[in-house]
């Protein structure tokens, strides 16, 4: 099995526009929020599009059950917003000791796991929910936001079944 942190569509969407703006990619260097939420360039259903095999035209519901069924049958569901226990399960599942060097590699995961998880500045930029931005991002990835939703009861069911011996 693979592991993923999933994390919710439109803050993804935000911190990809702000780390896009950081490294002054032409295409959106000279937009708002808003304005790239309206353009060509906006994340477009990122993640249904990456487990379905369809980066390009137009998707709909037959490429959502393909990015479900890829998460249920073959990745360890991990959330952001959960990133401690998270990360227990993936140690858990996959054996991950800290052996080598011991206290280099516990600080290394301390430092992940209590520090801030938006490493750009989509952390000084959030949206408020409902605002234009939110709704257009909402919007331009709600196939990402079915799957993010069947994501998180998959967390709770893998909880269950895969590591209620913890």
């Amino acid at each position: 099995r693979a592991f993923t942190l999933i994390r919710h569509p439109v803050e993804r969407a935000v911190s990809m526009f702000y780390f896009l703006k950081k490294h002054k990619v032409a295409a959106v260097a000279s937009l708002d929020l808003e304005d790239y939420c309206r353009s060509q360039h906006v994340e477009n259903n990122w993640m249904v599009r990456i487990l379905s095999g369809s980066m390009t035209g137009e998707i709909g519901d037959d490429h959502l059950e393909i990015a479900k069924k890829v998460l249920r049958e073959k990745v360890i569901i991990g959330l952001l917003e959960q990133k401690e226990e998270s990360m227990r399960r993936f140690e858990h599942h996959f054996g991950w000791r800290y052996t080598e060097n011991n206290q280099k590699q516990t600080s290394c995961r301390t430092r992940i796991l209590v520090g801030d998880y938006r490493s750009n500045e989509s952390a000084k930029h959030k949206i408020k929910e409902g605002s234009q931005a939110w709704s257009l991002l909402m919007w331009q990835n709600r196939f990402d936001m079915k799957l993010y939703k069947y994501a998180k009861a998959l967390y709770l069911q893998q909880g269950t079944e895969l590591f209620h011996d913890m």
